[in-house]
């Protein structure tokens, strides 16, 4: 007695062949779907192409509510400025985290880019070291207040351009209560990954865990 056994068809997801064809955008006309446009492109040689782009919405903030005039109001961390400002140092580093930046070494990159200076509009961006440089100047608790009162300042400021009431309500809760779980979650294998070690397991051979 022969069994008819059944066999899957490998689906063909990326022909299109799983999807209706009355939700398919076909053409209303006959003829190819790629219809290869006649196109006008034009070649800046004084630029070049970066994928940081997006850095122009932190740009824009920046601009908007005047985060460098408020830095450089705030902060006295320069005797002279030969060139750089302290605003052009904490917006450097501030950009570097934005473009996914982990360290002082990968401001390098933006430093390199010449579309990056012109976003920013800047003739030169500071180096790694200079920067390392910069951050030694914080010496005192007052100096790291100093740039937290300007982060204030700019908080506020984003706050008032928000709707009324949701800006009154900023203002009548000064303090925000965020409860976190600390129990401790064994982990193995690929669940590892970004995981550190908790204060119960730091010198022991089990396996790694952190708090949640």
């Amino acid at each position: 007695m022969k069994v008819s056994i059944a066999f899957e068809r490998a689906s063909h997801v990326n022909s299109g062949t799983s999807v209706d064809p009355a939700e398919l955008p076909w053409p209303e006309t006959e003829g190819r779907v790629m219809r290869h446009p006649l196109l006008h492109l034009e070649s800046d040689r004084r630029g070049e192409m970066t994928h940081y782009g997006g850095l122009i919405l932190a740009q824009q903030f920046v601009r908007r509510f005047g985060v460098a005039k408020r830095l450089d109001d705030g902060l006295m961390l320069f005797k002279r400025h030969a060139p750089y400002h302290e605003s052009d140092h904490v917006l450097a580093l501030a950009y570097t985290l934005y473009a996914d930046g982990t360290c002082l070494e990968d401001q390098s990159v933006l430093q390199a880019s010449e579309a990056v200076r012109r976003l920013v509009g800047a003739c030169r961006i500071p180096d790694p070291t200079t920067a390392g440089d910069f951050l030694r100047r914080f010496r005192t608790v007052q100096d790291v207040e100093r740039l937290s009162g300007v982060t204030d300042e700019v908080e506020e400021a984003v706050w008032s351009k928000l709707p009324g009431k949701m800006h009154r309500r900023r203002k009548k809760h000064e303090y925000a209560l965020v409860d976190l779980d600390g129990h401790i979650k064994p982990l193995y294998g690929v669940q590892k990954e970004g995981a550190d070690f908790s204060w119960r397991l730091e010198n022991s051979a089990s396996p790694t865990a952190t708090p949640l």
